[in-house]
């Protein structure tokens, strides 16, 4: 039988841990290895995995608009959406499903938006909400901002220290 190795995130591994994932590719049979990663330029073990003859790479391109409003609304349950939101999707997602998912549950967590009959719709006027908060630049940033604004505060001190302390300590 064949075993399956998933690494995801690889665009974070350290040389140490392309060297283990490079030594996995070449010297264990039967093991199928499945990495996941942004693009990535400049790792020689990447390089080599990457264009070894039994690699297979399966590039995913960014999902189109018609694509984005499924995925939302199938996240959500949903048979339709307002037109705010699909211009919210339009403008701010790039077709990113992280982008994507989170949008949706923002939508419910943060009282835009509530399902009814089988639609999304506008909770009492929030499309000033909607279009705060996704008026950043840079969509990521107002979500998980968005997200930050309703920890708890013993919540939100033990995440501001262990951003200070970083992922080495």
């Amino acid at each position: 039988p064949y075993r399956v190795i998933i690494i995801d995130n690889c665009s974070w591994l350290d040389s140490a841990s392309w060297g283990l994932a490079l030594a996995v590719s070449q010297y264990l049979k039967k093991v199928l290895l499945v990495v996941s990663l942004r693009p990535l330029v400049g790792e020689p073990a990447f390089s080599q995995i990457s264009s070894s003859k039994s690699t297979l790479v399966i590039k995913l391109d960014p999902m189109d608009f018609d694509q984005s409003v499924d995925f939302v609304r199938r996240k959500l349950g949903v048979r339709g959406i307002p037109h705010e939101v699909e211009d919210v999707i339009r403008t701010k997602t790039q077709g990113v499903p992280l982008i994507l998912e989170e949008l949706a549950n923002a939508l419910i967590t943060l009282d835009i938006c509530k399902v009814e009959g089988g639609q999304l719709h506008l909770v009492n006027e929030q499309e000033k909400n909607l279009q705060k908060v996704f008026s950043n630049a840079k969509p990521l940033v107002a979500l998980f901002t968005t997200k930050l604004d309703r920890l708890e505060h013993m919540e939100l001190v033990i995440l501001q220290t262990a951003s200070v302390i970083g992922i080495t300590f």
